[in-house]
């Protein structure tokens, strides 16, 4: 631990962690911008080379993002209509139509979800390449969007091998007697 000029131990930078620790938004970086920096040494600010890689990571996380958005919302459009012509199948096969349908219409909401974080952060990165002085800010606000892609990726990768072994554990018992 260091310390003070006055020969103090120095108190930890609590607040600093914690605003470390939280994801900044884009009203955090607007409000932190007009503020002024006043004595602050000024941020890293990337260079011309890096800003071209930042804008066409952009380019293409905005484009894949819209796709994502657009084909997220027909799938969705398509679930509900699909959902109301299946109350007129017979019993069973209006059971198992229903919850593949209600299984669809989850995930396109989760492709939706995914795709609008994809575009935030896109516009976050595309902020660092148009912004002075608040690149680590906006690359910040970017890496957080992304975070919250990945944490859903995650959780569906894992459900995805938990029913997979499940299904491997029912056959292997269904084999077995």
């Amino acid at each position: 631990m260091s310390t003070a000029d006055e020969g103090e131990p120095a108190r930890p930078r609590r607040r600093r962690a914690r605003q470390a620790a939280a994801t900044p938004t884009e009203d955090d970086v607007s409000r932190e911008a007009n503020a002024g920096l006043g004595d602050a040494p000024p941020e890293y600010e990337f260079d011309d080379l890096e800003n071209e890689m930042i804008r066409r990571l952009a380019t293409k996380m905005r484009f894949v993002g819209s796709v994502g958005l657009g084909g997220g919302a027909l799938a969705t459009l398509y679930s509900l209509v699909t959902l109301f012509q299946t109350s007129s199948l017979p019993g069973a096969i209006a059971g198992v139509a229903s919850l593949v349908t209600v299984v669809g219409l989850a995930v396109s909401i989760v492709s939706m979800l995914t795709a609008l974080w994809t575009l935030r952060a896109a516009q976050s990165f595309r902020n660092v390449v148009d912004t002075r002085q608040t690149d680590v800010h906006h690359l910040m606000v970017a890496l957080g969007q992304l975070d919250r892609v990945y944490l859903v990726q995650t959780v569906l990768a894992g459900l995805t091998l938990f029913f997979f072994a499940l299904g491997l554990m029912r056959a292997a018992l269904d084999a077995a007697g």
